[in-house]
């Protein structure tokens, strides 16, 4: 029976006290909040493990221990001011903050606040967010500054709450939407993600008509000056949520939000709901989400023969397992990772793998990117994959997938082949010397990794150790492509460089050669690249939009319908500002 300390005799109480049963410091009376600091009121408090309460008192609930705080004070052992107290340490060198706020003792007294994006609660901080209208209700009016015509309407009513901008408007390429705020330090904030609810119809050209079907990637995001890659809509309204990472912490940002595609085929396009939500499923700076698979959650599986399973990563612990029956399998394992602003000063995706040999596996960032390729071994081998700059500092998604590799066949086709890989890593890689094109001068060994190549009817060669061949150093790229109706191209995904005001729009830069040859048509993205007997320089122009965003370049050599026979190969591919692009 639990006795309370006021009910008894005073013998009753020496006579319990001597038996052990009631500590005699824990009959002080008064409430828990009001008992001197670091005294005990039963046996559970002076037990081994029982914590120190540094400003409050031990009670026993139930046989069990803990700290009741004095006003002012909150925590564990009632060592962190509350929130909006007055605390009795001399400074804030010597207060401790609850979580999500600092301290101020600019008044001469130490006193704690929340931290921007959060709001008191009681003893705690919560979060509530920072993006002012997230529901373009046009509540405050003007929180967001838009261009290009876009409009916003309370009156109509979205997908997930009232009020939308539509963002197709007849000067599609200068819409969008935009807005400031301040994000709190990295240190004082929880895992935090942007949730993004929109709208979109497209439509594809058939005979007598056309058939609307939801938008692939028509939105694109900028935070902080660094670009996330176009997401895609679910059946016309879809949301998205996108880790945040150290870059969008800390300080003011600009969030901005605008088309991807414009166009005849879009014809709806609009933002329903964008929001800084808490994520606890969001990675720190540096980590890969589960990344030796030896823990719960972490990893989602798609495709047939995609698994988590125990025996098969690295010296027989569990590990991601891809495994491949028949073309269009696409098995894949999708999981989060974060990669540090500044440290590592060259990040490199590192893990562990081995596949079955002259097979691929891909590795994969927002909405399909390719990252990396990895040819297969026979045994288990380190791969380092250098990071692209655009992902510096951000917390994208990342995937191990086997796409259908090989140029011909159809679904359903017996094709057996697996990989399986462990050890997933965020690390320094000193290799990973120019983010903004990995090897746009096709000198590393491992080349292929980071250049995509397709070979349909023709060859694409990485030549190495020809410095009178090359343009320069001693590596290059040639494509050979003959027969009728086949393209063979290299592709990679690149970095472009952040505004510059004066200097030009943000292009692809780089040189090539190609033969004179009937039927043969050479290409930089959808730009004809003329025959050319000497090393060119050529470009692809982007929008200056795009500034600070990945952008993918693809070189192909195609033969048509009348066929033939010819080459083109590249050299010193690099981004730059260029006069001759739009700024």
């Amino acid at each position: 029976m639990k006795v309370g300390p006021r009910t008894l005799s005073p013998l009753a109480v020496l006579a319990l006290a001597i038996a052990g049963c009631v500590a005699l410091d824990g009959l002080a009376g008064g409430d828990d909040s009001t008992r001197a600091s670091g005294r005990s009121s039963s046996r559970a408090c002076s037990a081994a493990g029982a914590p120190k309460c540094e400003h409050g008192s031990c009670v026993d609930e139930d046989g069990s221990a803990r700290c009741a705080c004095d006003a002012g004070w909150t925590g564990a052992t009632c060592n962190e001011c509350s929130v909006g107290s007055v605390c009795s340490a001399p400074s804030c060198a010597e207060t401790e903050c609850a979580a999500h706020s600092t301290c101020n003792d600019s008044s001469g007294t130490p006193t704690c606040a929340c931290v921007v994006g959060y709001e008191p609660a009681g003893s705690d901080c919560v979060w509530k967010g920072v993006v002012r209208d997230p529901t373009f209700e046009d509540s405050p009016a003007g929180a967001w500054t838009v261009t290009g015509g876009v409009t916003i309407d309370a009156s109509v009513k979205g997908a997930k709450d009232p009020g939308l901008a539509e963002l197709k408007t007849a000067a599609c390429t200068e819409a969008g939407v935009k807005q400031s705020f301040a994000m709190p330090a990295l240190s004082t904030a929880e895992p935090l993600a942007m949730e993004i609810h929109a709208r979109g119809t497209c439509q594809l050209p058939f005979i007598g008509g056309g058939l609307n079907i939801p938008c692939a990637r028509p939105i694109s995001v900028s935070i902080a000056g660094r670009g996330v890659e176009p997401f895609s809509l679910l059946y016309g309204d879809g949301s998205n949520r996108m880790c945040l990472g150290e870059r969008a912490f800390g300080g003011p940002i600009e969030l901005e939000l605008f088309p991807s595609l414009c166009g005849s085929s879009v014809k709806s396009l609009a933002l329903d709901h964008v929001a800084i939500v808490t994520a606890p499923e969001c990675p720190a700076p540096g980590i890969v989400t589960n990344g030796d698979f030896e823990g719960v959650g972490g990893w989602t599986v798609s495709g047939t023969g995609a698994e988590v399973a125990a025996s098969v990563g690295n010296q027989g612990s569990r590990g991601g397992r891809l495994h491949s029956t028949k073309r269009c399998d696409n098995p894949r394992l999708t999981g989060a990772f974060s990669i540090p602003l500044a440290t590592p000063a060259r990040p490199a995706l590192t893990f562990t793998a081995k596949g079955t040999v002259n097979r691929r596996m891909r590795v994969y960032g927002n909405n399909g990117t390719v990252l990396g390729t990895i040819a297969g071994t026979a045994v288990y081998e380190k791969v380092s994959l250098c990071m692209p700059e655009y992902l510096n500092g951000m917390a994208p998604q990342l995937a191990f997938g086997l796409d259908d590799d090989q140029p011909d066949g159809s679904c359903g086709d017996p094709d057996d082949y697996e990989f399986v890989f462990d050890d997933v890593k965020v690390e320094d890689d000193p290799a990973c010397t120019d983010a903004h094109v990995i090897d746009g001068g096709f000198e590393r060994a491992d080349v292929a990794r980071y250049w995509q190549k397709t070979e349909s009817g023709g060859s694409v060669t990485f030549v190495r150790s020809s410095p009178n061949g090359a343009k320069s150093g001693s590596g290059f790229v040639r494509l050979t492509q003959s027969g009728c109706s086949r393209t063979s191209s290299v592709s990679s995904v690149t970095t472009l460089p952040a505004k510059a005001s004066g200097k030009g729009g943000p292009a692809i830069e780089f040189f090539y050669k190609a033969t004179s040859a009937t039927g043969i048509t050479y290409r930089a993205n959808a730009t004809d690249l003329p025959p050319a007997t000497d090393w060119t320089k050529s470009r692809v122009c982007f929008s200056s939009r795009r500034s600070g965003f990945s952008a993918s370049i693809t070189l192909a050599a195609s033969a048509g319908d009348t066929c033939g026979a010819g080459s083109l190969s590249i050299d010193d591919v690099r981004t730059v500002h260029d006069a001759a692009c739009p700024e």
